[in-house]
């Protein structure tokens, strides 16, 4: 599975988040990669986008395999 395919991302002023579904030892996974600089009130919206991506994320990781 290319890291390519099913990349979401979602961008705020302060932090990046990069989730990627992908086989290892054949079972599916996500890989996630965060880049935050965070300012006061800012760590909710980072909180939020990691439930939101779980949440949407669960169904494809089951799918990936």
């Amino acid at each position: 599975m290319s890291d390519q395919a099913m990349a979401a991302e979602w961008h705020d002023t302060g932090w990046d988040l990069y989730l990627r579904p992908e086989l290892v030892d054949g079972e599916p996974q996500v890989r996630i990669e965060t880049s935050a600089y965070l300012k006061p009130g800012q760590a909710r919206g980072l909180a939020a986008a990691l439930l939101a991506a779980a949440e949407t994320l669960d169904g494809a990781v089951q799918n990936a395999g």
